[in-house]
Order: structure tokens, then C-alpha cells, then sequence
């Protein structure tokens, strides 16, 4: 029986997800092993429910980061973080005020419709195997 993979890209560069598929060859030993059933940046196809394993990448800037990650870590049996932006959080964790003071300063008291949030690494919010 084949194990079920999934990949979930939080905010981040891409590069992390985009290795992933940059590893050709061994890629393809991995599907003798895995079946991929979430990776977006390979498909937008989606089968929702458990994975044996979740690779995370990204930090946790946006409350989709948040939920997406919850979702991750509630239907997996062990989750893995990839890259520095899921690790420490990278370039955008180190912004050194509040989001929202930094939203309003560009775009007033309006509603934050992107519901942004601090950007954080993501074992501030599940655990991580």
C-alpha cells in the first residue's frame, strides 16, 4: 500500500515547493513509495482527507496560511517543515512592527481584506515532527 504525500505552500517564494519538483529523477522514486494527493504548485488537483505525511513550506502570514495549516497538521500523521520561511519565518517574520500598524500607515483604518496577519514560522502554531 503506498503512502499519501501532501505538499502545502503557505506565503513564501515558491522556491522551497518548486525544489521539490526540481528533483527530477528522484522524484519519480519517491511516487514508488508516496501518492501525491495535495501539490498545488505540481496540480491543481486536490483528495481531501489524511495524509500519512505533510511538507510544509511558508510562513503563516495570512489566516488562509493559518487554516491551511491547521488542516495540514489535524489530517497527517507527521508534518514536516521545509525551508526557512516555515522554519524561522524568513524575510517577512522580520518586519519589527505590528502588521496592522504597517497596513494602516499604507492604506488607513480600512479593512484588512487580505486578513494578514504577523508573519510567523509555523511551529509557532502546530507541532512539527
Amino acid at each position: 500500500m503506498m503512502l499519501k504525500l501532501g505538499v502545502f505552500e503557505l506565503t513564501g517564494c515558491g522556491g522551497c515547493a518548486l525544489n521539490i519538483l526540481f528533483l527530477y529523477e528522484k522524484l519519480f522514486d519517491l511516487l514508488e513509495f508516496y501518492e501525491i494527493k495535495e501539490f498545488h504548485m505540481a496540480s491543481s488537483f486536490k483528495e481531501h482527507g489524511s495524509f500519512d505525511v505533510a511538507i510544509v513550506t511558508g510562513s503563516v502570514s495570512t489566516q488562509r496560511d493559518l487554516n491551511l495549516l491547521h488542516y495540514a497538521r489535524n489530517n497527517s500523521n507527521y508534518l514536516i517543515a521545509l525551508g526557512t520561511c516555515a522554519t524561522h519565518g524568513n524575510v517577512q517574520a522580520s518586519v519589527e512592527e505590528n502588521i496592522r500598524n504597517k497596513l494602516e500607515k499604507v492604506y488607513g483604518t480600512r479593512a484588512n481584506p487580505m486578513k494578514a496577519l504577523d508573519s510567523t514560522p509555523i511551529v509557532q502554531h502546530v507541532a512539527v515532527d
